[in-house]
């Protein structure tokens, strides 16, 4: 019977490796900046630890290997694993979202007086339509209640006055995915309403 591998001496034995292990991480991850690539180098060394680990209760000699452990936990952590699972892409707090997204997280300012980025004010300006399109929108939107059935011109009017569709459902006596579908036959005319008033 063999004994089981010492854990605590495996991990000394990475530790011995650390510097030149954060050393290459940290070249692997030289295009990011701040704290990218701090959390890319982390995840790096993670992942080296969790190779380096398992090549040695195997049996292995990861020692001679370092160099190729770092970088292929590199590529790992580049491609978006880790170690606790590969993150959702369309967050926008993940690494891999930002990286591919082109995009990035601040904070946003505490006061008016606070020195902010220019992409941060055009994100926060204030988009909304004016009064001139609020009024054609009015007119436009009565005009295409008066197309509709009195049915679908009542749902038009609880769907617009904010009411779920169950509330509507109970209002009217009629089942959820009733509703739910006279929403969509809703959007889909109002959308080639819209359509066809562009066109023109």
């Amino acid at each position: 019977m063999t004994d089981a591998p010492d854990i605590e001496a495996i991990k000394a034995r990475f530790e011995e490796h650390y510097p030149r292990i954060h050393r290459i991480a940290t070249l692997q991850h030289r295009a990011l900046y701040g704290d990218q690539r701090e959390d890319a180098v982390a995840d790096t060394i993670a992942w080296a630890w969790w190779s380096y680990r398992n090549m040695a209760l195997k049996g292995g000699d990861p020692d001679s290997v370092i160099g190729p452990i770092v970088r292929y936990s590199a590529k790992r952590v580049r491609g978006g694993q880790l170690i606790a699972g590969k993150p959702r892409v369309n967050d926008v707090m993940s690494r891999l979202s930002r990286q591919d997204g082109g995009h990035f997280v601040a904070a946003l300012p505490g006061s008016e007086k606070e020195e902010v980025a220019s992409e941060i004010l055009d994100a926060l300006e204030d988009r909304g339509a004016g009064p001139a399109e609020e009024a054609a929108c009015r007119v436009d939107y009565a005009d295409w209640l008066a197309t509709l059935s009195d049915k679908q011109r009542a749902l038009a009017q609880d769907l617009a006055s904010g009411l779920s569709a169950s509330q509507i459902a109970e209002r009217r006596g009629v089942s959820g995915a009733a509703v739910r579908d006279m929403r969509q036959t809703l959007a889909r005319a109002w959308d080639e309403r819209e359509g066809g008033e562009k066109e023109r």
